[in-house]
């Protein structure tokens, strides 16, 4: 459709190009560029974790980098031609990837353990509670740590994935410990 309406300005004489060839290879070379625009979007995106075009906008929105939902053609036409936008959210998606690079597998049971003796002094028997106590706690308005339901196994992978909730819940854990002290 693109390219029969280019023809039909050029019939008009609408276009300020000399040839229909012309508009045409300008046409191209412009879906090209988007196209390598939402390619190096997409990879960083995988690495970071990211694996549906949805996702991506929620996450460019709880970034702030966008102020609001859009729909997927939307944000695709914002993502291509503000550079502004495109560059913020390249840099938040591989600084998110660096954040969630693998932990060996002996801190990640440190990590856990450590998590759960803080819990003990606070009070907290299982891993159950800890999990309830989670899908209680609030990370921002409306943002639990957990949602309802999660598993024990999910909350593990949680901690152990995002650094920021897992010293969030330290840090209510130690202050909970202090207070029955």
């Amino acid at each position: 459709t693109q390219e029969t309406k280019l023809e039909k300005e050029h019939k008009e004489g609408k276009d300020k190009l000399k040839s229909y060839s012309e508009a045409k290879t300008i046409y191209k070379k412009k879906q090209e560029e988007e196209k390598e625009i939402l390619t190096e979007i997409s990879e960083k995106a995988e690495k970071a974790g990211i694996n549906s075009f949805g996702e991506l906008v929620n996450f460019a929105v709880d970034q702030g980098i966008l102020k609001t939902q859009l729909s997927e053609h939307l944000a695709t036409r914002v993502l291509v031609t503000n550079k502004r936008i495109r560059e913020d959210l390249l840099k938040a998606l591989e600084k998110f990837s660096k954040s969630k690079e693998e932990v060996p597998k002996v801190d990640k049971e440190k990590l856990l353990t450590d998590l759960f003796v803080i819990a003990q002094k606070a009070g907290f028997k299982n891993w159950e509670e800890i999990v309830g106590e989670g899908c209680r706690t609030r990370l921002k308005d409306e943002t639990y740590v957990f949602d309802i339901p999660t598993t024990i196994e999910e909350a593990k992978e949680i901690f152990i994935n995002d650094p920021e909730i897992l010293k969030k819940m330290e840090e209510i854990f130690t202050t909970m410990a202090r207070a029955t002290d």
